[in-house]
Parts: structure tokens; C-alpha cells; sequence
């Protein structure tokens, strides 16, 4: 796991100088050690943040290169089952020169089947690869959007990242602020790729590769696709086989994230998704399990230790307790705001994370795995709930509009939350439930020139056209891989994680999982509306019950406890400061007054007065007051 970054000039030629700022601005992603490679003719330069993980040796370090040196790459992130395609190369005359180091594994693909090579890889990367024979650069991010890569170009110059903040550490890029990114915000809670919260800079897209060649000609292609799954479901397959392959690839999944040189653990919730990895991972014969669960120090119906206890007695590991308090919270996100300011935490959870990562490190700890991805494998509950909206929505949309209007502005506030997405637009996804719909921006926002942030939401469930009656699931699921996963869910991981110089594994976002969890219908998915059907008939065989049939508690839910019906002084005090606040270059002040107040009579804007402080403290950073 590492900090990437790289300049290629199409004119002057490059200093060293110009690409240690970028990499060393990353030095939280990759704390162990540095490198630098630079063409002979100056034109190219990669730079590498190395976070040992794989093959602790000096001879893995990066940028690293083939044989003759006319390929170089560097490397973000993990190939699972390097091993077994190390084994066909070597078959194939391939000499490595590592003991087993995955990065050489991608070049020595490269060398033998060149871009198809993607597809021989199964894990969470973004590299870039130098082709001198070809005078190109090779980038791609994998298939999910686990790990992020970023590029502009200036001044004849093309420039990628791991991360925003290094392209920014070269002064000839200007920063500048999207409003329409801000707009985006406000709504989904993320930007969109290829935005940003910045002009001019670039997220490549999850599943997506770019080739830059010595002119600077740039073409961006797909190479995977997660709609060609939801509209091809496997209609034909029964419960027992669907659960029975479930369970053989999740298997498969957690053991490929077992490989690590350095202390591996895990952060453990006692929901399903943590449950099920623990219970793998004991299988898989790791008996040292070193599980760490969070206690929020707090009288909360979200805590759930007891039940973290009780299920660790069951699988047979020892759980290890930290905890964690609204103080905890609070200079957490100032901590983090300096560290990481890439983009506004629209998920709370970020933070919660970012305090975790540090809980982890104080154990010793380098790798931990995640259960982020087992919503979308095995059926959230949430999903049944807007299933049902949408059929409301459906039956509301077909009255006469005289009606409709009639109906909305007499409609209580929480039923405006979802009809208020648009009078006559069915558009309904989990990451609109918190957001503020177009009409409450309208309202709040300075300047209303915005394209409307569901617009691409509107594209991406348009893009599932299979017949049958999860059409609609379906629809919703691909908004979630394809938008709400990479842009914001995964990025609340590597962010927080990568700031503790933590790497995070993600067992149900291997791909071989996610194509075929897309296929299955959702009758057996979520059966007899029992979310995560598959997920809990497998867990069955591990813990009790009383235990797996609870009622789910979400992760990270201490905010809901601090901002039930009040406001924390440390948010007023930030949202309310009337000197030099750059919040209200974008945002009508009195607006904000105004949700406080609604917030106080217990309407429960919380979540909203969250997303426009996190977006307050990210200008905050960006933007110098006049």
C-alpha cells in the first residue's frame, strides 16, 4: 500500500525537485521509504511512497522496473493472486529478480500480455506503467474504485496522484473550487467521478484505464463494468447452489487477504458482514485472530460491545476493546482536516474511521480487513424500504399534476424528504436520504446555475434495461457500485485509513464476488424480505441465532447520539462564525440559522447541518478569506 505519483513534460524538461514535493506530500501513505525514477531524457518522472506490506526487502522497492529498464512502474495497493499468476510467468521464461513481491508480478504481466493483463488481477490497485518501446504511460484503477488515482494537465504537463493535495504541492497547478462539484455535495454527500471538488482536476473512474502518450493525447477506455452483470442475472439457480457459491468465493476472498509480512487484523462490528470475515479468517486457520471492536463510552441504543463479546466466545478469538467519546470525535476531525483535505467528509463515518485507524495502530497492527461491500453482496435492509418508495412514487407519479402539487405542499416533512427528489422524477437512492433534494438547495444556495446531482444518478439506473421484477434493485445497485462505493463509502476507508498509515482490505469487494452476487436475483438475496439472506444462512453455522437474527445497528451510528435533537457547540460555533467564514461565499447564512432552529424542534436536520460543517472545514482549508 503506497502514495503514487508521477509527471510526464511534453516540452521543458523535469526536475527531480518538481516530483519529490508531489511524493513526499503523501509521506502518511507510505512512511517506510521513498523512491524516484527519472527518464534519460528528462521527460518522465515516477515517485513512490512506500508503505511495506508484501516483500519488506530493498529489492522491492519502487519505481521498479523489468529486466532492461525500458518499463517502470509504481504501484498502489495489493494483487491477491500474484502467487499463482507469478507461477504462469515463470512458466512462460519470465525471471524475477523479487522473492515475491506483486509489483513485479504487474510488469512482468505487462510484459507477456500487455493491457489485457487486468484481467488476469484480482485485488485493489492504481498503477501506472511506463512503456519507453511504446512512449507511453499506462494508468488504471481497479475494478471497484477501492483505490484512487487523480491527474490534470498544465502548462504541457500531465500530472497523477494518489492523491489531490500532491498535484496542488506543484505550484504551477492553480486550485480553484467546482461550485457545481459543491452543488453535487450537497445532495449525494460525494463528487461524481471524473469531478472533483476542484477545476481541472481528475478522478479516473473505478474500472477505467487512461494511456497518455509523449504528445500528451490522452484516451480514457472502460475495461469492466458491473452493469454487464446486473443485466444478465442468473434466473435458473436455486437457493442451495446460490448459497453454496457464495460461501466458496467469500471463503476464497477472505483467505487471498490473509498474505501479509506484516501484523495483520481486523476491525470487528459483530454485524454480519465483520461476523462472517472473523468466522473465515478462524477457517482459514488464523487462530491469533486480533479483532478490534469500539465502544462509544456513551448510554447509546447503537452500542453493541455486549454482542461483540458474546459472538467472540462463540467464533473463539480475543476481542480487543477501545473506545471512543464525542471529545474523541471532535478533535478527530481537526486531526484529520489537516491530514487529509482532499474532499469534505460528507459521511461522518470518515472520522469514526480515521479514530479507529488510530485505535489499530496502537495495537501493533499495519493490515486490518473491512466488511464494507456486504451491504451491497448481500442485500441491504435499506433496499426493501426504497423498493417500497419507489412503488409509492410510482403511484404518486401517475396522478394528474394538479393533483400531485396538491398533495406535495399539504405532504408532512417526511414525506416531502422523498417526493421532494422531484415532482414526476422516480430517481430514489440510499445516498439521497441525507442529502438536500434540488428544491431545499434551491433555497440555500447563492447562486442556483447548477446542473441538477441527480442527473447522474438518472444516467447510471437508466444504463440496467433487464426485464423482471428487481428491476428496480438492480437500477439502484448499480448507482451504488458505480457512484456511492468509489466516491464515497470507499473512499470513508482509505482515506482515514492511509492517514494512520493503515492499509484496508475489503473481502466482499472481491470482483470475483461482486459479479456473481449481481447475477443472483433478489428473491433469494434478500428472501422473504429477509436482508442478507445468504449472508446469514451461512453465518448460521458459526454463531447462534439469537445473535445473527438482532435488529441492525449501522456502523458508526455515535453522531445520530450527538446530534439528536441538539446541536455540539463545536459545529455552532464553526457554522455561525460571521467573520471571514468562506461557507458563506456559496451558502445563504440565514439558512443555516434557520435548520439549527428546525434541528432544535427535533425535525432532525442533523445529518444536513453535518454535511455543511464537513463542507465548511474543507473551505475552510482551501479558500483564504478576504
Amino acid at each position: 500500500m503506497c502514495g503514487i505519483a508521477g509527471i510526464i513534460s511534453f516540452q521543458k524538461n523535469l526536475t527531480e525537485e518538481e516530483l519529490i514535493r508531489m511524493r513526499d506530500s503523501m509521506i502518511h501513505r507510505g512512511p517506510d521509504g521513498s523512491g524516484l525514477w527519472i527518464s534519460e531524457n528528462k521527460k518522465v518522472i515516477l515517485g513512490h511512497r512506500r508503505l511495506s506490506i508484501l516483500d519488506l526487502s530493498e529489492k522491492a522497492n519502487q519505481p521498479m522496473s523489468n529486466e532492461d529498464g525500458s518499463i517502470w512502474i509504481v504501484f498502489n495497493g495489493e494483487i491477491f493472486n500474484y502467487q499463482d499468476i507469478r507461477l504462469e510467468l515463470e512458466k512462460r521464461g519470465h525471471i524475477f529478480k523479487t522473492d515475491h513481491s506483486d509489483t513485479e508480478v504487474i510488469i512482468h504481466s505487462y510484459e507477456e500480455w500487455g493491457f489485457s493483463c487486468i484481467e488476469k488481477f484480482r485485488g485493489m490497485f492504481a498503477f501506472a506503467i511506463w512503456d519507453n518501446n511504446k512512449n507511453l504511460l499506462w494508468i488504471v484503477r481497479d475494478r471497484i474504485g477501492i483505490k484512487p488515482i487523480y491527474w490534470t494537465k498544465c502548462n504541457n504537463k500531465f500530472l497523477f496522484a494518489s492523491e489531490i493535495k500532491a498535484l496542488f504541492s506543484n505550484p504551477e497547478i492553480k486550485k480553484e473550487v467546482n461550485t457545481q462539484s459543491i452543488s453535487d455535495f450537497l445532495s449525494i454527500l460525494t463528487v461524481p467521478a471524473p469531478r472533483t471538488m476542484f477545476k481541472n482536476i481528475n478522478k479516473l473512474k473505478a474500472g477505467n484505464m487512461m494511456i497518455i502518450n509523449d504528445k500528451g493525447d490522452i484516451k480514457i477506455e472502460k475495461y469492466w463494468d458491473i452493469a454487464t452483470f446486473l443485466n444478465n442475472p442468473i434466473n435458473d439457480i436455486t437457493e442451495t447452489e446460490a448459497i453454496k457459491e457464495t460461501e466458496k468465493i467469500i471463503n476464497n476472498a477472505v483467505k487471498l487477504r490473509l498474505i501479509s509480512d506484516v501484523p495483520l487484523g481486523i476491525t470487528f462490528s459483530g454485524g454480519v458482514d465483520s461476523t462472517l470475515i472473523t468466522a473465515f479468517m478462524k477457517k482459514n486457520n488464523i487462530n491469533d485472530i486480533k479483532a478490534l471492536t469500539i465502544d462509544y463510552n456513551i448510554k447509546s441504543k447503537y452500542s453493541e460491545i455486549e454482542v461483540a463479546r458474546k459472538i467472540s466466545k462463540q467464533i473463539g478469538f480475543n476481542l480487543q476493546e477501545k473506545t471512543i467519546n464525542e471529545n474523541d470525535f471532535a478533535l478527530g476531525i481537526e486531526e484529520y482536516t489537516n491530514i487529509q483535505n482532499d474532499y469534505p467528509a460528507g459521511d461522518p463515518n470518515t472520522i469514526l474511521m480515521y479514530l479507529i485507524s488510530k485505535r489499530v495502530k496502537e495495537l501493533g497492527l499495519t493490515v486490518i480487513l473491512v466488511g464494507e461491500g456486504g451491504d451491497e453482496i448481500g442485500g441491504y435492509p435499506y433496499y426493501l424500504k426504497i423498493n417500497d418508495e419507489f412503488k409509492y412514487l410510482n403511484l404518486f407519479n401517475s396522478l394528474p399534476q394538479f393533483l400531485k402539487n396538491s398533495l406535495y405542499n399539504i405532504s408532512p416533512l417526511k414525506a416531502k424528504k422523498f417526493l421532494g427528489f422531484g415532482i414526476g422524477d422516480t430517481v430514489i437512492s440510499r445516498t439521497h436520504i441525507n442529502g438536500f433534494t434540488e428544491e431545499e438547495k434551491n433555497k440555500i444556495l447563492l447562486e442556483n446555475s447548477y446542473d441538477s446531482s441527480y442527473n447522474i444518478i438518472s444516467k447510471l439506473m437508466n444504463e440496467i434495461t433487464t426485464e423482471g421484477k428487481d428491476l428496480f434493485l438492480r437500477k439502484v445497485l448499480n448507482v451504488e457500485y458505480k457512484n456511492r462505493l468509489p466516491e464515497l463509502i470507499l473512499p470513508r476507508v482509505d482515506y482515514p485509513t492511509m492517514a494512520n498509515s493503515i492499509e484496508a482490505r475489503v473481502p466482499f469487494l472481491d470482483h470475483k464476488l461482486v459479479e456473481f452476487s449481481a447475477r443472483l436475483p433478489f428473491n433469494i438475496k434478500m428472501k422473504d424480505r429477509e436482508a442478507k439472506y445468504i449472508l446469514k444462512n451461512i453465518l448460521s453455522n458459526y454463531i447462534s441465532k439469537d445473535l445473527l437474527y438482532r435488529k441492525k445497528v449501522g456502523f458508526g451510528m455515535l453522531l445520530t447520539n450527538f446530534l439528536n435533537f441538539t446541536v455540539p457547540k463545536w459545529i455552532q460555533n464553526e457554522l455561525l462564525n460571521k467573520t471571514n467564514n468562506p461557507i458563506y461565499y456559496f451558502i445563504n447564512k440565514n439558512s443555516i440559522n434557520k435548520l439549527m432552529y428546525l434541528h432544535t424542534k427535533k425535525l432532525c436536520y442533523g445529518y444536513k447541518l453535518w454535511i455543511l460543517y464537513s463542507l465548511k472545514k474543507f473551505l475552510d482549508y482551501h479558500i483564504v478569506s478576504n
